[in-house]
């Protein structure tokens, strides 16, 4: 499995899949900063984290880092075209975008045809200034991830609003290896637990224990998966356990399977 790195680009870079496609685009690999697929033509299936979704036209896929994906097609032979933007943290005018746009809950996002419109032109502008002023590409580009948020939220009549999950999504990122007790989460929220329950089973259909598990099985899932030189004990000790025995259990009960098991199963993925 391959690991992309800022080596290859400045910060930012647009990569047009019709006219350049290589190998590490579309095999299973993680890196350390964001990415956009924009699909404009073409169907197919695309692995997140483990996850299939379904590729298709007007699409838009968001994938945070470290996320492991991979793009389920033999070979490229021009089936998709479209766009694969890799960008940092830092290149953004405006950084708040992030937070709402890559929640830990969303990875692909339908465009309606407003919207396609409007990426149709943000795409081209991009093209343009790219290689002559990096502040107007990176003002260009925020527009860009606006129209795509204001589509998400607007077709999407299941996405939160509460600022409040935004900051307990923000939370579990940041804390999940050392915290995975609902009370610890609360209490950051000055909530009571029940209360916090309530929030997350209204937004997210989900309770919060299940998202603390589900952050702690998904990484459990790419160390076992990536860091093949590290032991079942070692990547335990790594997600904060303090016995191996505890992680396997803990595994097995939320995933169905033991972490040897689960790494065996999984050693064609790259």
């Amino acid at each position: 499995m391959e690991r992309l790195s800022f080596d290859s680009f400045d910060s930012f870079r647009l990569i047009v899949i019709g006219e350049e496609h290589k190998k590490e685009y579309f095999k299973a690999h993680r890196h350390e900063f964001y990415e956009i697929i924009y699909i404009t033509k073409g169907r197919g299936k695309h692995k997140v984290d483990f996850e299939t979704h379904e590729f298709k036209e007007n699409s838009v896929y968001l994938i945070r880092p470290h996320q492991i994906h991979e793009w389920i097609l033999d070979d490229f032979n021009g089936e998709y075209d479209g766009y694969i933007i890799w960008f940092s943290e830092d290149f953004l005018f405006h950084k708040k975008i992030l937070t709402k746009l890559f929640d830990i809950h969303t990875c692909l996002i339908e465009i309606d045809e407003d919207t396609t419109k409007h990426l149709s032109c943000l795409t081209h502008m991009i093209k343009h200034e790219l290689s002559n002023r990096k502040e107007l590409t990176s003002r260009i580009f925020n527009l860009f991830l606006f129209y795509i948020n204001r589509n998400k939220v607007n077709n999407n009549k299941s996405i939160s609003r509460d600022p409040r999950i935004y900051k307990l999504n923000s939370l579990i990122e940041a804390n999940f290896v050392e915290e995975k007790s609902a009370k610890f989460y609360a209490d950051k929220l000055e909530l009571t637990t029940k209360r916090l329950n309530e929030l997350t089973k209204k937004d997210l259909d989900k309770t919060l224990s299940s998202l603390i598990i589900e952050r702690v099985i998904v990484e459990a899932k790419r160390e076992l998966v990536y860091s093949r030189d590290l032991t079942i004990k070692e990547v335990s000790e790594k997600l904060g356990f303090q016995e191996v025995g505890h992680f396997s259990r803990y595994f097995k009960k939320y995933n169905g399977s033991c972490p040897q098991a689960f790494r065996n199963k999984n050693t064609l993925i790259g």
